[in-house]
């Protein structure tokens, strides 16, 4: 597994960029996605080599609509996840990585 900074994994963007928990959403080269609300989109999540979730989607607006509903599918799951999403209207497919429910460090009580 090669890094070429921080904040990429495999070539694949980590970095939190404003969206609050932990996707990056900036839409790139051939993984732009646009969902409508009458789209049927198809969502694979897989953590670990685990498919945690397989399931279709409709009446989003957007995709940043659709990666909120697919975390509160996945619950307590925590770090890094894989979003594979293939709309079914349109034909188009993306992928994001996104990291879900980090620890919050806590401070020792004495």
């Amino acid at each position: 597994m090669y890094a070429h900074n921080l904040f990429t994994l495999n070539n694949i963007p980590t970095l939190s960029v404003g969206v609050g928990f932990g996707a990056s959403m900036s839409e790139s080269g051939d993984e732009q996605l646009t969902v409508h609300r009458h789209d049927v989109v198809f969502v694979n999540v897989v953590q670990y080599g685990r498919t945690l979730l397989d399931k279709a989607f409709s009446g989003f607006s957007g995709i940043t609509e659709l990666l909120i509903a697919v975390k509160e599918c996945l619950g307590a799951t925590a770090g890094l996840v894989t979003v594979n999403f293939r709309n079914r209207t349109c034909g188009g497919t993306a992928r994001r990585v996104i990291r879900l429910n980090r620890p919050t460090m806590t401070m020792p009580r004495f």
